[in-house]
């Protein structure tokens, strides 16, 4: 009886662990990356339901960067991009970006009304090069 209550709380705090996110969560959304000197630089994410818009500016040389990525979300990380899924209601912890070169998966750390926190995590190839996984923390603005 001690077994199988052991193996039940334990598999309760697994499932409990796991987060799983909504689009309606990230959908007109606005997040700055907290990371570096703000005042010279500063990144931008906008999310839609179908889209996330990222901007970076360089305030010394009035200067910016904008990209626009599809993307949407799922329970695992994959390596083939899902245009089906764009704009659907998506669930899952994973942030799945289509880029030029490929695809990106973000796993989504944490999400509250007040912070953003995603982990894309390397390649194996790239791990194998001594590249390991990034942590972005952003604060919400909108």
């Amino acid at each position: 009886m001690k077994k199988v209550l052991l193996i039940l709380i334990t598999l309760i705090s697994v499932c409990a662990h796991a987060q799983t996110y909504k689009i309606s969560q990230l959908a007109g959304t606005k997040w700055i990356l907290c990371v570096g000197d703000t005042s010279r630089v500063k990144r931008v994410w906008e999310f839609s339901n179908k889209t996330l818009k990222t901007s970076t500016s360089f305030k010394s040389i009035n200067k910016s960067n904008n990209f626009t990525y599809n993307y949407y979300l799922s329970v695992s990380p994959t390596e083939t991009f899902s245009s089906g899924l764009i704009g659907k209601d998506t669930k899952g912890e994973y942030i799945v970006l289509q880029k030029r070169d490929g695809i990106e998966c973000m796993k989504i750390e944490n999400l509250t009304d007040h912070t953003l926190k995603v982990v894309i995590e390397a390649s194996k190839e790239a791990y194998r090069s001594g590249n390991f996984s990034t942590i972005f923390t952003l604060k919400r603005i909108r």
